[in-house]
């Protein structure tokens, strides 16, 4: 949320929306080896998690942040399901 709120800063004139992708760690398991596919060659933790990020965030399965209001602070997120 801080990258969000960062980005309204620099470009306010700018329409933005954040997708919020909650993936439960037994999906993310049932998932993981095609991710480590996709990530080849590079096999490092952060590889991975950034391949698995991009992984689920292209599906367009999450939460909007509404881009009208203010960005809640963690924990306090109401959240519009999208698919």
């Amino acid at each position: 949320l801080d990258g969000l709120r960062e980005l309204r800063r620099l470009c306010p004139g700018r329409d933005w929306r954040l997708v919020a992708v909650d993936v439960p760690y037994p999906r993310f398991l049932d998932e993981v080896e095609a991710v480590q596919q996709l990530a080849l060659p590079a096999r490092s933790h952060m590889d991975i998690n950034i391949a698995a990020a991009l992984w689920f965030a292209a599906r367009g399965e999450g939460c909007l942040v509404d881009p009208a209001e203010e960005v809640p602070e963690e924990g306090e997120e109401e959240r519009t399901p999208i698919s």
